[in-house]
């Protein structure tokens, strides 16, 4: 038994009285189904993994999330589709990324979103007395990720850095602790006589892979100021810039 002549689709199913499996004619839409009925499967999986749904007993609320995870997941398959044949932003093929391409469209997705409505109540970002009212009125914090809008518009520069632990030796027992490490904002001056090095240690890191060691420390500038926490020489440029410490990564 084969397919009738009307359907160019044919499945294979096992027959009553034959032990293997026969050739039937199928409608069209037996094809498409074969080919996407995993996307309910998908689309559970994606809703589990990057919600932006919130606990509460209010169901229209829970209704507008999941429309919403719905309306994201859905932009999220067009941009890939769109990166997949070189249309659109260049940027947008590292969407395409099976490991984190999808969570880093996530962030992506809300850091326009963000930019895009401070800028539409934020008409000139240079004049901080037209900042509105709903927005943080103090000082800024310092940020280091050059994406957000404040980090663009470079009101966020400054040091900033994240909470640390490094590994103390307890001079009397010898045991080992970990211990909390939170630098400062300002600079002080270092004590001299301990200080190993007195070269910009930032200006030595953004020579990395240029030059030999000794070149690299003649081209650092000569600094006895720094962080008191980070023991480290910095100097008045970088400090204004922001650096970079192992201990103290920026977000």
């Amino acid at each position: 038994m084969g397919p009738s002549k009307g359907s160019d689709t044919a499945v294979q199913r096992h027959v009553k009285g034959k032990r293997q499996r026969v050739n039937l004619s199928a409608p069209k839409v037996q094809r498409e189904y074969a080919k996407y009925f995993n996307a309910v499967d998908r689309n559970d999986r994606d809703s589990s993994d990057y919600t932006c749904s919130i606990r509460t007993t209010r169901w229209y609320l829970r209704v507008f999330f999941w429309l919403l995870d719905r309306v994201v997941l859905s932009l999220y398959i067009i941009v890939c589709f769109l990166a997949q044949h070189n249309i659109g932003d260049d940027t947008w093929k590292r969407f395409r990324n099976r490991n984190g391409g999808r969570r880093k469209f996530q962030i992506a997705l809300a850091l326009e979103l963000i930019t895009f409505a401070i800028e539409l109540d934020w008409k000139d970002p240079y004049h901080e007395n037209e900042k509105p009212r709903w927005m943080r009125q103090t000082a800024y914090i310092p940020c280091g990720c050059k994406k957000c809008f404040f980090c663009v518009k470079g009101k966020t520069a400054g040091v900033h850095h994240n909470k640390s632990t490094i590994v103390m030796t307890s001079p009397g027992s010898g045991r080992k602790r970990r211990r909390g490490v939170q630098c400062t904002n300002y600079r002080i001056s270092l004590d001299r006589q301990n200080m190993k090095t007195t070269y910009c240690r930032q200006c030595y890191r953004r020579n990395k892979g240029k030059h030999g060691n000794e070149r690299k420390k003649k081209e650092c500038k000569k600094t006895y100021m720094g962080c008191p926490a980070c023991d480290e020489p910095i100097c008045e440029d970088c400090w204004k810039d922001g650096y970079d410490n192992v201990l103290h990564k920026p977000y």
